[in-house]
């Protein structure tokens, strides 16, 4: 059985190459190949190294609470973290899934236009990240006592208290990607690992510090202040090296996430009056179609005409009232 695993993963990788080859091939017209220089592969290997050394930290803050859990507390309290994790970490996917493009785009413009350039693509692309992301962590915490009875039948005691708190702790965090993608674009990794470096240190030191006190849920204060405070410490070192004001930042953030986070407590009121009876799988599963569609009438309208969301994603009417 893992010899099969190991050759679908051999033939997968090697189909990965060869469809990139074949892309540099249509783009260049050919496969530039050459040995690089001394200075180049010094500069190549530190730049992979930095980039890496963030990927590490990004990973010791998503998986040292479960095994801090697992060891203080129980393997139950550990699986229950571990399910609310997944559910967590695929809406953060799907909002990281707007700046996927980044680091090249960013790296082209500054080629091209210069680094005076980067306040409007900064705010720009700040604001629609968020506005695309936001809504989606918010229906995150408001569906997610269906969205986990739908999945699972039986949902274990705190996941849902889980999910909102590991939700609230990257909403800071996807506020902060775009700086972090334009910092890295700008020839400028380190500045994004030495604070996710730091970040990963607060957050073991809380969590050893808090999980004496609170238990189970000092492990996730302890990822949720240190997530949230590196994330602002970030922001304020890339605002003051490039020279931007902290308005930018406010500007770019407040007005999109107080839209969708105004429609999240708006949904979380209604759930409160109505209860939050979660019946049969089926009927969960509709709860959460019904809430994504309400979601979607309301905030795609009102985000389109203020300016939250790509043009491409802007309401056909909107875009030809902008343009005109």
């Amino acid at each position: 059985m893992s010899e099969r695993v190991a050759l679908v993963t051999g033939v997968s990788r090697r189909i990965g190459i060869g469809a990139a080859v074949a892309a540099v091939r249509h783009v260049w017209g050919s496969v530039p190949v050459k040995w690089p220089s001394r200075a180049r592969a010094r500069q190549i290997v530190s730049f992979g190294a930095k980039t890496q050394l963030h990927a590490v930290a990004d990973l010791v803050n998503l998986q040292t609470d479960k095994l801090i859990i697992a060891f203080a507390i129980g393997v139950r309290a550990a699986a229950t973290y571990e399910i609310a994790a997944r559910v967590v970490l695929a809406a953060r996917s799907v909002g990281l899934l707007t700046i996927s493009a980044m680091i090249p785009t960013v790296a082209a413009h500054i080629a091209q236009h210069g680094r005076e350039a980067l306040r409007r693509l900064y705010r720009r692309y700040t604001t629609v990240t968020v506005g695309l992301s936001y809504p989606v962590l918010g229906l995150t915490c408001v569906t997610s006592p269906y969205l986990l009875h739908a999945w699972l039948d039986e949902v274990p005691p705190r996941t849902i208290g889980v999910v909102v708190l590991l939700t609230a702790s990257y909403l800071l965090p996807l506020a902060a990607e775009v700086a972090m993608n334009v910092a890295v674009g700008d020839g400028r990794p380190g500045l994004v690992s030495s604070n996710s470096v730091v970040t990963a240190a607060v957050n073991l030191a809380l969590t050893a510090f808090l999980a004496p006190l609170l238990g189970f849920w000092g492990v996730l204060a302890g990822t949720v202040v240190a997530l949230s405070a590196g994330s602002l410490v970030f922001v304020a070192r890339f605002l003051r090296i490039y020279g931007l004001p902290s308005r930018d930042h406010v500007t770019a953030v407040g007005p999109p996430a107080a839209l969708a986070l105004g429609l999240t407590l708006a949904m979380v009121g209604v759930g409160m009056l109505t209860g939050w009876d979660t019946g049969s799988r089926w009927h969960s599963a509709i709860v959460v179609v019904s809430c994504v569609a309400v979601y979607a009438v309301v905030y795609w309208p009102l985000a389109g005409r203020l300016g939250f969301l790509p043009d491409k994603l802007t309401l056909p009417a909107l875009r030809r009232r902008q343009l005109a």
